[in-house]
């Protein structure tokens, strides 16, 4: 019996759920993309057509947290390296 799977996110940002299913298959999380990034083509607007992020519900935890940790909060830079501390 095919295990099932389970919606860990969801954007119209069709770039971000790319990027963020491409970081799941990368540390062995099977992911899929459900919904399409051409939903003008079907006379719909792209936000009322957001894409979601699946996967196996066994890893849905583990893949909610990756994500978690790859978001950061809207403004704010990336932690500075060594070096950058401090500097104008």
């Amino acid at each position: 019996m095919a295990e099932s799977f389970e919606s860990v996110f969801a954007s119209t940002a069709t770039i971000e759920v790319q990027m963020l299913a491409e970081v799941l298959v990368r540390n062995g999380i099977d992911a899929r993309i459900i919904g399409s990034s051409h939903a003008e083509m079907f006379g719909a607007a792209q936000l009322a057509a957001p894409l979601r992020i699946e996967v196996p519900a066994s890893r849905a935890a583990e893949a909610r947290e990756l994500i978690a940790a790859l978001q950061t909060e809207p403004g704010a830079g990336a932690a500075p390296t060594d070096g950058e501390a401090g500097e104008p």
